[in-house]
Parts: C-alpha cells; sequence; structure tokens
C-alpha cells in the first residue's frame, strides 16, 4: 500500500480496527478494558498481525485513541 493512501486515519477504520480488537479479545475470554485494548493495538502495531487488523490499522487506532483517556476524542480525520 502506497504510504499516501493514509485511509486508516478515518474515524470509522479506527472505530472498525478496534471493534474487531475487542472481538478478539471476547473470543480469548480476555477483559475488554481500555488498557487490554490499548496493550493488544501495541502488539499489533509492534508487528504481530491478527485477524483483519494489520499493523498500520493498529498504529492509527492507537493515534486515534490518545484522547480518550483524557475524556476527549481528537479529530483523527
Amino acid at each position: 500500500m502506497s504510504k499516501n493512501l493514509r485511509h486508516t486515519r478515518n474515524p470509522d477504520m479506527i472505530a472498525f480496527t478496534i471493534g474487531w480488537v475487542v472481538l478478539q479479545l471476547i473470543h480469548d475470554d480476555l477483559p475488554t478494558d481500555f488498557k487490554t485494548i490499548k496493550g493488544r493495538l501495541r502488539q499489533i502495531a509492534a508487528g504481530r498481525a491478527e485477524g483483519r487488523v494489520t499493523p498500520e490499522m493498529a498504529k492509527d487506532a492507537l493515534s486515534g485513541t490518545e484522547g480518550l483517556e483524557r475524556g476527549r476524542m481528537r479529530d483523527v480525520a
């Protein structure tokens, strides 16, 4: 994929990515709290692709969740 095509920064793609990670955590009978979700996203971003989530998607989802810990959603588009 071209580096110019940053489609994963789209808020809908970030939601898809997080949703997929949550479904995998549920499947694995693991907690679905914010800390666990971010931990799994970090693992994937480090190169451990999981299902339909690529490292690039995980990196963009992590970037998009930066404001959530402070109670606001950052504009990622």
